[in-house]
């Protein structure tokens, strides 16, 4: 895993698969359900603090729950 970013989850939807988190210095990203799932997540609660690297396209490709 490459480098990771701490945030917390600000909103996400399980009957539409996506998300948002906003990091501890920056923008918005999303998180879709094909991370939550890797990560071994049924769903992500707001404000669950999180650890994630975002891909190319910003999108959340690797998560890991802190709290």
């Amino acid at each position: 895993m490459a480098d990771l970013t701490r945030g917390r989850v600000s909103w996400y939807n399980p009957s539409k698969g996506y998300g948002a988190i906003t990091p501890d210095d920056g923008n918005d990203v999303i998180v879709q359900a094909p991370a939550v799932i890797a990560a071994g997540l049924h769903t992500l609660a707001a404000g669950q603090v999180v650890e994630y690297e975002a891909g190319e396209s910003g999108v959340v490709v690797n998560l890991r729950v802190l709290n």
